[in-house]
């Protein structure tokens, strides 16, 4: 499933509590979001920074949700680390794929 599909229309029956966009250029922002879910636009600092520290000081216990993240290599190990120690999501109930190197 592509990211421009779950970003306008999440799949049947899942919900979204929050969604974290990276923006490299300001353009980036004006992508259409069609949703009801938090949206938090990041701006891309220090090779992913900046979003690792957005996911973190939004944690909140949440063992029954799912985390999905797709970034950098370095930043998407990050983040799935974030899921597991901070929001407490089990090893399975997240999907955490690096598609390009930083």
């Amino acid at each position: 499933m592509s990211f421009e599909r779950i970003a306008a229309r999440p799949p049947t029956g899942y919900g979204c509590d929050q969604l974290f966009l990276e923006a490299g250029h300001d353009d980036d922002k004006q992508l259409p979001v069609a949703r009801s879910a938090h949206v938090v636009w990041v701006d891309r600092k220090n090779s992913g920074e900046a979003l690792v520290e957005a996911v973190s000081s939004s944690a909140f216990e949440a063992g029954d949700h799912f985390g999905w993240v797709a970034c950098d290599n370095r930043t998407t190990r990050a983040v799935a680390k974030i899921f597991r120690d901070d929001f407490k999501i089990p090893r399975k109930s997240i999907k955490a794929q690096a598609y390009w190197v930083a």
